[in-house]
């Protein structure tokens, strides 16, 4: 067998392959077997367990997607008349065509450029770009004021490049804020706008460490009822405890599954703002978005609302603990959004 022949007989195999691997992952995302391997999600798992780079783990991530919805997916990538990378391009485009199916065969046994153009031409109204974030090199000044007696120059600022986009109502919002921080910083630029919001929003909603309070210092609740209660004649106080003793004991407050804010603050502190469930392999998940505050012995069943009996967890596992505790009663997220109200059109409100 020459090099040509092998070559021909392992790309065979490779493709052959890559369609298993798909529709296994098809089955993965329906028994949401990644959340077993502390991964929140199809894409995470392709990256920290199956070792895919970002790109291929998309790629591969978004033809689950489309084979998930329509099953013949796998016999046109099996025959070669789709690719992953088509199915890439048009996986957003087919949930928001009205005939998908007949999109599919438009695609089918298309290029990747003639794939660009059919998705270009669906959809003419450019879609909200994603978000990029690249780092800057930023030299340091070179004016002589920034130079030390030694001569040398300050090493170079390190700093990011960030673009987004944001529809026009949001943008009017923006220009009032910009408005107001520039009472505080006259000329503010969107970096100022955006230094100022995020270090806000940080002292509002950041979980803040408390000091224990002082031994002997009692709460605003203890001291009320000692420095406002009036005096009272001794008829009255005779009075009151026969009433309390006729009185039926009175019964406990009923349970709340409310979590102090001081208590929040705690759990999610001491679990380092992730989530902190920990996979057959003993990988902890790595998701910082999303958390939740979980009870570990749960509240329905008894638990109480102590730091003690509380973790934090990302969306994901927290639904995925509930369901192996209470079953299929807890929805997925796709039950969810299938049974959320759609907003009605402008035209209609």
């Amino acid at each position: 067998m020459n090099i040509v022949t092998k070559l021909r007989s392992l790309r065979a195999r490779e493709h052959a392959c890559t369609v298993e691997i798909i529709a296994a992952l098809v089955d993965c995302q329906r028994e949401r077997s990644y959340l077993e391997y502390g991964c929140s999600s199809i894409f995470d798992f392709l990256v920290q367990e199956l070792k895919y780079s970002n790109a291929a783990a998309s790629r591969r991530n978004k033809a689950m997607k489309v084979a998930a919805r329509f099953p013949q997916v796998l016999e046109m990538l099996r025959d070669h008349l789709v690719s992953l990378s088509t199915l890439a391009q048009a996986e957003g485009l087919l949930g928001e065509v009205s005939n998908p199916e007949q999109l599919l065969d438009r695609l089918s046994g298309k290029s990747a450029r003639q794939v660009e153009k059919i998705v270009a031409h669906q959809r003419p109204v450019p879609r909200k770009p994603r978000e990029s974030v690249r780092p800057v090199a930023v030299k340091a000044p070179l004016d002589p004021l920034f130079v030390v007696s030694t001569g040398s120059v300050s090493p170079a600022e390190s700093r990011v490049s960030l673009r987004t986009t944001l529809c026009e109502s949001d943008f009017e919002e923006f220009e009032r804020v910009r408005s107001i921080v520039s009472r505080k910083r006259p000329g503010a630029t969107v970096e100022d706008v955006l230094v100022e919001m995020t270090r806000f929003y940080l002292k509002q909603k950041a979980p803040k460490k408390r000091g224990a309070p002082k031994e002997g210092s009692a709460t605003k609740a203890e001291k009320a009822p000692a420095e406002k209660a009036p005096v009272k004649r001794a008829s009255a106080d005779v009075a009151a405890t026969n009433d309390a003793a006729t009185k039926k004991p009175a019964t406990n407050r009923p349970r709340s599954r409310h979590i102090p804010r001081p208590i929040r603050d705690e759990v999610m502190l001491r679990d380092g703002q992730q989530c902190t469930f920990v996979g057959h392999n003993a990988r902890r998940c790595n998701s910082t978005h999303n958390l939740q505050i979980d009870h570990i012995k749960p509240w329905a069943l008894g638990g109480k609302s102590e730091a003690a009996n509380l973790r934090v967890l990302c969306a994901a596992h927290n639904r995925h603990q509930a369901r192996k505790t209470f079953g299929n009663r807890v929805p997925t997220s796709e039950q969810r959004s299938a049974n959320s109200p759609k907003p009605l059109p402008k035209s209609e409100q």
